[in-house]
């Protein structure tokens, strides 16, 4: 089956390996099928495609490849979602965020994909964690100052914003509305070509 896309064209897929994402992602979910393209200039770099929307395509890493040590627990809920029945079937990815400085490129640690490679089914699951983080920078270490912004007053509440280390604790809610906005800004990601010998 041939699908339309922004980055690469037109591309030939099988429809055998098309990812079905049941509850879409966060940011676009009305958006349910997907599949994963690979091309040799942008490895270790993938990308999840939109199956139907030829400009949604999120970078995505095997995040064992920049952090071998990742670890989390996924959910007796999200194996039933996945439908997994072998801890073999379960390949996870974590998107990238690739401005035109590829140096500032970011990591999304605290929201991996999880899909099970025997059914094609597919989630994009929030770790609520103190050692992952949103915007993990690929290529500098994340410094360790804490910045507290008032985002909002409304009467008596007021809405803060909090930059801080992975040590400190994010609340799911928060989690859950970043992670939509960074698969929306992976979706605006630069296309670019790594020479990793340099």
């Amino acid at each position: 089956m041939k699908i339309a896309t922004r980055r690469f064209g037109e591309v030939e897929i099988d429809d055998k390996k098309i990812i079905t994402f049941p509850q879409g992602i966060p940011g676009f979910e009305n958006v349910g099928r997907y599949t994963l393209i690979s091309h040799d200039k942008t490895y270790p770099i993938s990308w999840l495609q939109a199956v139907d929307i030829p400009d949604i395509s999120l970078p995505v890493i095997d995040p064992f490849t920049i952090l071998p040590e990742y670890a989390f627990d996924v959910s007796d809920n999200d194996v039933a979602d996945l439908s997994l029945s072998a801890k073999s079937d379960l390949y996870i990815l974590s998107v990238v965020v690739i401005p035109e400085d590829i140096k500032k490129m970011t990591v999304n640690l605290s929201a991996p994909i999880l899909i099970n490679i025997r059914t094609n089914l597919g989630k994009q699951i929030i770790i609520d964690s103190r050692d992952y983080e949103i915007r993990r920078p690929i290529f500098e270490l994340v410094g360790e100052n804490i910045k507290v912004k008032v985002l909002s007053v409304d009467g008596e509440k007021i809405r803060l914003g909090i930059e801080a280390p992975v040590s400190m604790r994010i609340f799911r809610e928060e989690l859950i509305s970043q992670t939509g906005e960074e698969n929306k800004n992976a979706v605006n990601s630069t296309l670019v070509t790594f020479d990793l010998d340099n």
